[in-house]
């Protein structure tokens, strides 16, 4: 009989961590977090925003957990006009995972083991910054079974681990001082690209805007009174009713709004202390063409009695979109409200 674990574990029992150990080829005493001299042993991790090596045996990744792995980690991102993969998965053998593959700052270890079943995470284990999960189970499909039941908190660790990292690379090229049409909305910190310029604004709104050579990209931060009622409904009518005031379409009388025949997807939780709401969606153009995805996140900041909305638009057509909407949302979960 086996033992699911029906989370993951934050901290773990010896025996857990000597499991993982050995599937590392390490000693028990090395997962003890590292002293200050051997902190400095380490190389720096690879890997883009959103790249996952996967060590897991052939045998085993084609009796379904290779399956079960596309079903979850690389299925289609929600809010994007292509299909993009949430996470970009390599697939190795154990035995052919090089000290350079081994250096991926997110891995994800699959390993066989009889009598065994359990999810160990662990920090900077081949190099710095690293999440490490590593999945254990008696037989593959077992470990079928624990990547899809666990594996919406599994990607949440990943990409809050991934979240962090890229916020760290952003602020090496982000604005300093902030714009002053963010600190007039309350905003004290946000890392934001030194490249976004204000284009307008008002009391209540500012939208700033950043040109590359694939893509252009608008920010709208508003400060409005707070929600009442139906909230996910109120946050994408006060969106449209925004979009309408201050965008326009290509075309004479053309106008930006939500599309709704994909509904947004909608997810609760905490920035800066607050109940928040973020949003992943489409727009579209009505009397024109042209559309793409957007991020959006907004505050509810009670102490003030208002919601602090930053909107991301994306316009990058015939280019992938997920890398960048994922520095977009390191950016708007950066933000940090004046006291």
């Amino acid at each position: 009989m086996t033992h699911r674990t029906p989370a993951l574990m934050a901290r773990f029992s010896l025996f857990a961590v000597c499991l993982f150990a050995v599937s590392l080829s390490t000693g028990c005493a090395n997962e003890s977090t590292p002293d200050k001299a051997e902190e400095r042993l380490l190389p720096s991790s690879s890997g883009t925003h959103h790249d996952l090596a996967i060590f897991c045996n052939d045998k085993v990744w084609f009796d379904g957990v290779g399956l079960a792995v596309a079903e979850t980690f690389a299925a289609p991102v929600n809010g994007l006009p292509q299909a993009e993969k949430r996470f970009l998965a390599s697939q190795l053998p154990h035995k052919a995972a090089s000290s350079l593959i081994k250096r991926f700052k997110s891995v994800l270890s699959l390993q066989i083991i009889p009598d065994s079943s359990g999810i160990v995470v662990a920090k900077d284990v081949w190099a710095r910054p690293q999440m490490v999960v590593q999945v254990i189970a008696p037989n593959a499909a077992a470990m079928a079974r624990i990547i899809r039941s666990n594996a919406p908190e599994m990607m949440e660790r990943f990409e809050a681990h991934n979240q962090m990292q890229l916020t760290k690379r952003l602020k090496k090229t982000s604005a300093s001082p902030i714009p002053s049409s963010l600190t007039t909305k309350g905003i004290d910190k946000l890392v934001i690209s030194k490249f976004f310029q204000t284009t307008f604004e008002n009391d209540h709104v500012a939208i700033l805007r950043m040109d590359t050579k694939k893509s252009l990209q608008f920010m709208m931060i508003s400060s409005l009174p707070i929600i009442t009622g139906s909230i996910e409904s109120r946050i994408i009518q006060r969106r449209d009713s925004l979009l309408d005031l201050h965008f326009t379409g290509q075309s004479e009388g053309s106008k930006i709004v939500t599309e709704m025949a994909l509904p947004p997807h909608f997810r609760n939780l905490s920035v800066d202390g607050k109940y928040s709401v973020e949003t992943h969606g489409l727009f579209k153009t009505v009397g024109g063409i042209g559309g793409g995805p957007f991020v959006s996140l907004s505050i509810f900041d009670e102490a003030n009695n208002r919601v602090l909305t930053l909107d991301c638009i994306v316009f990058a057509p015939g280019s992938k979109k997920r890398k960048i909407l994922l520095e977009l949302e390191a950016m708007i979960h950066s933000v940090i409200l004046k006291k």
